[in-house]
C-alpha cells in the first residue's frame, strides 16, 4: 500500500511540475488578459469577456452569454470597443 502511495505522490508531484512549467512558458510570451477584460480569439474568430484563468488558458464567455471555451493567451488581442 505504502508503495503505491509513494508511486502516485511521485506522479503527480512530477505531472504538477509540469502543468506549472508550461503554464509559465505559455504566458511568458504574452501578456495574460484580466479577468472582466473583452479579447478576441484569433484562433476562432470570436470575441468574449475573461471569466477565469484554468491552468495554462484563459476561460471566455461570448459577449451575448453562452458557453465558455478555453484560449490560448498566445493567440488573444485586447479589444479596444465591442464589435458588431
Amino acid at each position: 500500500m505504502e508503495l503505491s502511495w509513494s508511486c502516485s505522490f511521485r506522479v503527480s508531484s512530477v505531472l504538477g511540475m509540469a502543468t506549472t512549467e508550461r503554464a509559465q512558458a505559455t504566458t511568458a510570451g504574452s501578456k495574460v488578459p484580466e479577468v472582466g477584460q473583452v479579447v478576441h480569439d484569433t484562433r476562432r474568430h470570436k470575441d468574449g469577456r475573461v471569466m477565469g484563468h484554468e491552468g495554462p488558458y484563459v476561460q471566455l464567455r461570448p459577449l451575448g452569454g453562452g458557453r465558455e471555451w478555453d484560449a490560448d493567451p498566445g493567440a488573444l488581442e485586447p479589444v479596444e470597443r465591442t464589435r458588431p
